[in-house]
């Protein structure tokens, strides 16, 4: 979804004032649920339109257009609590995969790291199946 990837790339800044932007920022950058509470509030703003997305089974072109359309109409403090309450419905799941449970609340850098981080969760995996989220340029293979 491209308008997530601009919405991380410059931090909502765009689909608020300047004065909800520092509230957005304020509330994600606190870390006060987890660190990537950023994830939350993007799943939040897109819930926020989700009436119109699936209503109109819109295309790519036409849901890019109605994100930017959106930009500097939505109310901040509605976003916040929704956001919220996300989080707290994620934390709930028993059915949430270890690795992404540990990825997102601790923040760790890769997912292999949460089985052996995640005490209440553990979960034996092998060493090949570990999921790295960067990619290792030693390991890529030669050019032809």
């Amino acid at each position: 979804m491209f308008f997530c990837f601009r919405w991380m790339l410059i931090f909502f800044k765009r689909e608020f004032s300047f004065d909800s932007t520092k509230r957005v920022w304020e509330a994600v950058l606190s870390d006060h649920l987890c660190p990537h509470t950023e994830l939350f509030f993007a799943c939040a703003m897109i819930e926020d339109s989700r009436d119109e997305i699936l209503g109109k089974q819109l295309r790519l072109d036409e849901l890019m257009l109605l994100m930017n359309t959106l930009a500097g109409t939505r109310r901040t403090t509605p976003l916040v609590a929704r956001c919220d309450a996300l989080f707290r419905t994620f934390m709930a799941r028993n059915t949430v995969d270890p690795e992404i449970h540990a990825f997102v609340v601790r923040g760790l850098h890769t997912l292999s790291d949460a089985v052996v981080l995640d005490p209440v969760r553990p979960r034996q995996r092998a060493a090949s199946a570990t999921i790295p989220m960067t990619r290792d340029p030693a390991a890529a293979p030669a050019p032809a």
